[in-house]
């Protein structure tokens, strides 16, 4: 549960802060938070009919959930130890491509 947790809350983290944020540098801490809210939201929404609908292991379940979290690191050290903030689709769309091919792998197989 602590890691499942700590994705959902990573995931809501970068689209927000690294993603959405540089895009919208003129929004407000308010819009900011809301829109975390709002992205947490999804997120946990998609993790819960993916629980919901497994019929799977849950051996095979935990395999899904650690290619996808292990993909979160290359953005957040990015995030975390560049001096200079790199565009927000040069994060996201690597993210989101390697976190598609890992589900398709593991579904696939």
């Amino acid at each position: 549960m602590s890691t499942t947790d700590s994705v959902l809350i990573s995931i809501s983290q970068i689209i927000t802060s690294d993603i959405i944020y540089p895009m919208r540098p003129q929004a407000t801490p308010k819009q900011v938070a809301w829109f975390g809210r709002g992205v947490s939201l999804i997120v946990s929404a998609l993790a819960l009919i993916l629980g919901l609908t497994w019929r799977g292991s849950i051996i095979k379940l935990f395999e899904l959930g650690t290619p996808i979290a292990m993909n979160l690191i290359p953005p957040y050290m990015i995030g975390l130890f560049m001096k200079h903030r790199p565009h927000p689709w040069s994060l996201a769309i690597p993210t989101i491509a390697a976190i598609v091919a890992a589900i398709l792998i593991i579904a696939l197989h």
